[in-house]
């Protein structure tokens, strides 16, 4: 029995932690939605400071963003859920804007294909097959000037929610 012990002991201790990277980032708290929120959800709005947004895909070429340092531009993270009856199965729905701005600029206007060099994406995320996931956004009109937001835009792949969106920061 002593020798089992000594040996559950010996495997315990000699056991290693596997070390994951998280990323974490100041999220601004100095941004307010304008523009309502749908009555059937809830919204949050994140402002992730010296974030940048790498566009990768997945094994199954799914668009995602992954976000990395850079000190010269933030992301605008906008997050829409549904309130959904509590016992219906598989009935999760959400929808996310993100994009990426230059931290000290403070006049922008895109349109269209032009939003891609903000890097704009629209999430829709629910149990819909064949309609969710991350989509490159390039018909619509983003508008930064003192201090407002305004975005515009329609998601050709998929049905939305969320097609508009005003903040002050």
């Amino acid at each position: 029995m002593r020798v089992f012990l000594l040996l559950v002991l010996t495997l315990f201790f000699s056991c290693k932690s596997v070390k994951t990277e998280s990323f974490e980032k100041s999220i601004s708290q100095n941004v307010t939605l304008e523009s309502a929120c749908k009555k059937s959800g809830d919204c949050i709005v994140e402002v992730m400071e010296d974030t940048s947004i790498l566009m990768q895909k997945d094994d199954a070429d799914m668009l995602f963003p992954k976000f990395i340092t850079n000190t010269s531009s933030k992301v605008i993270k906008f997050t829409y859920t549904q309130k959904m009856a509590q016992e219906a199965e598989d009935a999760q729905y959400k929808e996310e804007v993100i994009f990426e701005i230059p931290s000290q600029e403070n006049t922008l206007f895109y349109e269209n294909d032009n939003l891609q060099k903000v890097k704009l994406i629209h999430g829709r995320f629910c149990y819909c097959k064949g309609a969710a996931g991350y989509f490159k956004i390039t018909e619509g009109r983003l508008s930064i000037k003192n201090g407002k937001l305004q975005l515009d835009f329609k998601n050709n792949s998929v049905p939305q929610i969320i097609d508009s969106l005003e903040l002050s920061y």
